[in-house]
Formats: structure tokens, sequence, C-alpha cells
């Protein structure tokens, strides 16, 4: 019994001792083996350096941010060589992006007028769509921004009282990760260390309840005689297998003749098959794409005039009975804007736009405009009347660069809700 007991935890130290020795991705929990260098699961680095998205947090070891796509390490700008996060340089203006650069539009854009009764159509549409769930997403987006920066304000105020006054010993602290890791680990030893203390005592009370069962030894040697009659008699079948064999062989010859000339066919009805799946498999993903992108899109981005108390951008995506995708847009701006000395205030902007989808890539030219409120007689050339950006891999984010001829504004992000 004791040695039985003893094998018991030995196999339970076994198993242990393999379950440490397994790795797994930081990113997705996938089971690695010992020679991947990336995640087969979601493609992340093994063992790369780990850092933080600036934008919305995510740990990462990829230069761009799987979660919100954007840039997680800085490029280096060929025109000032400072550090920046964008494709547009934020401090010479210099465009970085190869593709970027190539969508610049060289002439002028031409756009038609809308009607009046189409604009207002537009405008009702995406009334209609703010409902409490978009207004209380707004809200807490605002409520975000606010307390960024706070958190900011805070830090740098500690950072200061430290190097007036030094340490302050009852100053907030953040949880250290390598302490909270270690304690994880305890904790999964302790679950351990209880499992098997649970596994001992079951086993005690089946050896009382059960005194007859056998011990893993004896029951190795059973299987040990058990496998050597069966070898046995696996010996006594194999000449007669050989002569059977030896017919069977002859026959098959004969029949992959046969099978040769019918698989030539197949082969022949495969590849018009496969074609055919091809197609329809290309229909599929343009009708999933089509299905992801329709849908209600809120502009994240905060103007210097005071975010989105002020300022409302929203694009929409529909698809027509063709399964064409159309786009409209609405840039809305309240009456007490201050932004760029306040002649966008109590603007309302509608537009119509065509749409080219490239993979996630998303480029956007207007076609048609119309102001519904204009009180500062704006004209066309304070927009912009391109769009350029990407699409997030769950269809949720869209952040990308309006353009007007060769010109690019600072970049957007539109959430969809």
């Amino acid at each position: 019994m004791e040695n039985f007991k003893s094998r018991q935890q030995d196999l339970i130290k076994e198993q242990d001792k393999h379950q440490e020795g397994i790795k797994h991705c930081k990113k997705c929990g996938a089971t690695l083996d010992t020679d991947d260098k990336f995640c087969p699961e979601c493609g992340e680095k093994i063992d790369g350096e780990e850092r933080t998205c600036r934008w919305c947090g995510q740990l990462t070891t990829k230069e761009i941010c799987p979660e919100c796509g954007k840039r997680v390490i800085p490029q280096i700008c060929s025109n000032c060589n400072k550090e920046t996060y964008f494709d547009i340089c934020e401090h010479c203006g210099k465009t970085l992006n190869t593709v970027l650069k190539n969508f610049a539009v060289k002439e002028p854009i031409v756009v038609k007028q809308m009607s009046k009764e189409d604009a207002q159509a537009i405008l009702r549409e995406f009334e209609e769509s703010e409902t409490a769930e978009l207004q209380h997403f707004k809200d807490k987006m605002n409520e975000h921004q606010i307390l960024l920066a706070e958190k900011k304000f805070f830090e740098e105020r500690e950072k200061r009282i430290n190097e007036t006054f030094g340490e302050n010993p009852n100053a907030i602290k953040y949880p250290d990760p390598e302490e909270t890791m270690f304690l994880q680990k305890a904790a999964e030893g302790i679950k351990k260390a209880a499992l098997r203390k649970e596994k001992e005592a079951l086993q005690e009370i089946m050896e009382k309840k059960f005194p007859g069962l056998k011990s893993p030894e004896e029951e190795h040697e059973e299987l040990l005689q058990l496998i050597k009659q069966r070898e046995e008699l696996f010996n006594q079948d194999i000449a007669a297998t050989n002569e059977r064999l030896t017919i069977e062989i002859t026959e098959a010859q004969e029949r992959r003749k046969k099978e040769l000339e019918e698989l030539q066919r197949k082969i022949e009805e495969q590849r018009k098959r496969q074609e055919e799946i091809e197609r329809e498999r290309r229909r599929l993903e343009l009708e999933a794409f089509n299905n992801r992108i329709c849908g209600t899109y809120v502009s994240t981005h905060n103007c210097p005039c005071g975010g989105y108390n002020h300022e409302n951008f929203q694009i929409s995506f529909s698809k027509d009975t063709s399964g064409n995708i159309s786009g409209k847009a609405i840039r809305k701006w309240s009456t007490d804007c201050g932004f760029a000395d306040g002649i966008y205030a109590g603007t309302t902007y509608v537009s119509c736009f065509n749409c080219n989808f490239d993979g996630n890539i998303i480029s956007l030219t207007e076609s048609q405009s119309y102001f519904l409120s204009n009180p500062n007689n704006l004209t066309d050339e304070y927009f912009e009347h391109n769009f350029f950006g990407t699409l997030n891999s769950d269809g949720t984010v869209i952040h990308g660069y309006w353009f007007s001829n060769d010109h690019a504004n600072s970049y957007f992000d539109y959430r969809k809700y």
C-alpha cells in the first residue's frame, strides 16, 4: 500500500512538472511549442518586449496595436528627425505613409450640390439614430478624456511634490506587475497543492472502501501478459496473411489502373468545383465585409474647441439592393464653437460620397454636398472632400485622415455604437 501511495505521488509530481514546462501565449492563452517564435493563433511575438498602447492601454509586442489599430512604437520623421505616432508628422506636417502620399489628390475635386430635401433627409436619419445608447457613449468618451487629463495633472503634481519635499510615504502606488504575477503563481501553487491533497484523501477512502483494488504494478503485469498473448496470436496469422496479401496486391494493381483513369476524370471535375467555390468565397467575403461595415460611426476626434459638446461628426454606411455600399456624412458645429476663430459656428454640412474598399483600407470621395445651415457663408474650400483610413478587425473603429487636394487634416477616429 505504501508503494502504491508513493507511486501515486510520483505521478502527480511528474504531471505538475510537465504542466509547468508548457508555454502559453500572453495575448490569447494558446498552447505553444518550444520552437514557436510567433503564436499560431493570434500572431503575437513570443518573448518579445511587451509595451502598453498609449491609446487603449492594451499590452502587446507588436508595432501596431491589435486592439485599436494605432501605432505603439513611434517612427522617426525623415524631415525633422522627431518621434511621431502618426502617419503625418505633427511637428513639421510631412506625410510619412507611402499609401497616404499616393492617395493625395493632385486635381481639385468638383463636388456636386445635392438638393436641400436630400440633405435634410440625411440629417433626420442621423438625428433619429442618436439614441440614448449613443448619447451615453458620447458622455463616456468625454468623461474618459477628462479623466485622462486629471490623471496626467495629478501624476505631474506628485512628481513635483516628490522632487521638492521627497517621496510621500502616503502617496498612492499602483500595483507592481511583477508582484501581481508572483501572487497569481502562488495562488495557482496553493490550488494545485489543495487538489493533490484531495486526490490523496480520495485514494485513501477508495482503498478503505474497496480493499481488493489492484495496485498499478499488478495492473501493469497483467497488461504485459495480455500483450504477450496477442503477439503469439499475431505470429500465427502472419503466414496466412502473407499469402492473402500476395493475391490482394495483384488484384489491387488491376484496380489501381482503373482508379487512375477514374481519378483523372474526378480531378477535372474537382478543378471546376474549386473554381466555383473560389468565386463563391470571394462573394461571401465581400458580403461579410459589407455587413461588417454597415452602420453609423461617431467621431471621437477631440477638437481644440472643446470636443463633443461643440463638434458632431458622423458617418453612416448602407447597402443598396445590388449589394453596393454607399456612404453619407454630417459635420455639425454648435453655435458657441470657438474653433478657427468661430468661423464654423452654427454650420451643418451634409455630404454623400463614393466608397472604395481594399481589404481593411477605406478611401472615400465626396460626390455631393449641401449646407443645411451656413451663417458665415463658408465655401467648399473650408472642407476636406476625401477620406483615407483603415477599419479594425471587428468592424467597430475607423481611423484615418480627411483630404483636400494635397492637404491632409489631423487624424480622426470614428467608432460604431
